[in-house]
């Protein structure tokens, strides 16, 4: 009786077939990798275009709310933002006006939901030069840098917005507006975001 033996091993045909399965799935997952790193580049720009746009957003809103510009001079541009605005660290300031703290809240007779006191006018500047404070956008080192010199002169920095390739804030004809330029690198390229802000006589 003539004995069967069992092949071993692999035919050709079979390791093509299995090579061509790898090759479809390292395919498939180099496309998936390929469309990830897009993804994430996409995502990484559109998130720095944000804060571009936010960090400029706050220079318009100091400027808007300062109580004076004092760079660039009127009829000029310059790259630094410099202008006074009243401290919010000081509590106290309205204390010129109506006396103590404790006092407008609760003075003789005094009950909550009652009107203030009439000022003190002429005793009271609103824009005592004690009360402001200095702050000043610039750019340094690819960082815009928001600088605060307090009413107490104490000083102190932080970083509002990375990649910045320059600032340039410039006056319009009739120096009642100013406009502000942010220049910040993103993705390979130079991203240019700009905003108008009425300056208040």
């Amino acid at each position: 009786m003539p004995s069967t033996s069992s092949r071993k091993g692999v035919t050709l045909a079979e390791l093509l077939i299995t090579f061509f399965i790898i090759g479809l799935v390292m395919g498939a997952l180099a496309t998936l990798m390929r469309l990830y790193r897009q993804v994430s580049l996409h995502e990484r720009a559109r998130e720095a275009s944000l804060r571009s746009a936010q960090a400029l957003n706050q220079v318009r809103g100091e400027v808007w709310e300062a109580v004076e510009v004092q760079d660039p001079p009127p009829g000029s541009s310059g790259p630094n933002v410099t202008l006074l605005r009243i401290d919010p660290n000081l509590s106290d300031r309205l204390e010129g006006a109506y006396g103590p703290a404790t006092a407008i809240r609760s003075g003789p007779g005094r009950r909550p939901g009652d009107p203030l006191p009439e000022p003190s006018v002429l005793s009271w500047d609103p824009f005592d030069p004690a009360y402001l404070a200095q702050v000043t956008y610039r750019v340094d080192q690819g960082n815009l840098v928001r600088e605060v010199v307090d009413a107490g002169g104490g000083s102190s920095q932080q970083i509002v917005a990375e990649n910045v390739v320059g600032l340039t804030a410039a006056w319009r004809p009739g120096n009642r507006s100013l406009t502000l330029t942010l220049r910040c690198r993103e993705s390979q390229q130079v991203a240019t975001y700009q905003l108008l802000v009425v300056v208040e006589p």
